[in-house]
């Protein structure tokens, strides 16, 4: 008798618990699960925590550690940058003369009057802007994306006046003025870092408006003067391209210094119209090519 009581006792207690649990609607309440829920992330190890943002954990740990660790991987970032440059140009001309119909209707080459060609070097001034891109490649380290604004300084180039390509009729020097401003988009390769040096390759595509203007002349001793052809003042629009090499040199935190070299083609350069007689000519100098010696400035934005 003592077995069926226990059983008894334990199907009355099992029957009231289900009772209670349904009459209070304590079956509806979800049970609490210990373990975390799937949107949450455990970051308590640093490559975890990087993945939040390293520029915000860099922004707000000062220890001495971690901000020499800040400032090695600001250097992985892309960079905003402005550059200011310089150039000595040493120009390359296709032809040390200028020829010119006089109008003489003689037979070749009296027709013609031969203009030599002698230049000065120049002076230049660049402006770019531009972004540099790291790269996780061995033999590309950089490469940047940037517009450039040059200017380049009058030139005078200057010469004699051979008459009827005679050369008893040498008779007159002459003198003109050839300067640039030139819009390009450029790129540069970053190829070997030494220490704080880095070398590099760059070229550039863009359009320059050459400039010729200030036409003059003059009559050597005992010669009587002609009329003045006064070749008006032109600008020329022209697709020109640049390719080069350097190194930059990181002197102080966000600034570097450069040197470099680029070989430049810049079109043509040609005159207005003349007067009177040369009221059909122009002056026109071809193929202008410059090879240039750059010293520049960078300052890294951000």
């Amino acid at each position: 008798m003592r077995l069926p009581l226990i059983v008894i006792i334990f199907l009355f207690l099992n029957i009231q618990s289900y009772a209670g649990a349904n009459i209070w609607g304590l079956n509806n309440i979800q049970k609490i699960n210990n373990n975390p829920s799937a949107p949450y992330n455990d970051y308590t190890d640093l490559d975890k925590a990087e993945q939040i943002s390293r520029p915000t954990l860099c922004k707000f740990d000062s220890s001495t550690e971690n901000n020499s660790q800040c400032e090695k991987n600001k250097s992985n970032y892309n960079n905003w940058y402005a550059q200011l440059q310089t150039g000595l140009i040493f120009p390359l001309l296709k032809s040390n003369k200028i020829l010119i119909d006089n109008g003489s209707n003689f037979p070749s080459p009296e027709n013609m009057d031969t203009y030599s060609v002698k230049h000065d070097n120049q002076g230049s001034i660049m402006f770019t802007i531009g972004e540099k891109i790291n790269t996780p490649l061995s033999f590309i380290k950089y490469y940047t994306l940037s517009g450039r604004l040059q200017y380049t300084f009058a030139n005078n180039l200057d010469g004699s006046i051979m008459q009827y390509s005679d050369p008893m009729f040498l008779n007159y020097n002459y003198n003109w003025k050839l300067s640039n401003l030139i819009l390009t988009t450029e790129t540069k390769l970053g190829l070997l870092n030494v220490e704080k040096m880095s070398f590099y390759i760059n070229g550039g595509l863009g359009i320059s408006f050459n400039r010729a203007q200030s036409y003059k002349e003059s009559p050597l001793i005992n010669v009587t003067p002609r009329a003045n052809p006064d070749f008006s003042d032109n600008t020329e629009t022209n697709f020109t391209y640049h390719i080069g090499f350097g190194a930059d040199y990181k002197f102080i935190p966000k600034w570097l210094v450069s040197f470099g070299y680029e070989f430049s083609s810049l079109g043509d350069f040609i005159s207005g119209k003349g007067a009177t007689t040369w009221a059909n000519e122009s002056l026109k100098l071809r193929s202008y090519k410059t090879n240039t010696i750059l010293f520049g400035v960078t300052h890294f934005i951000n």
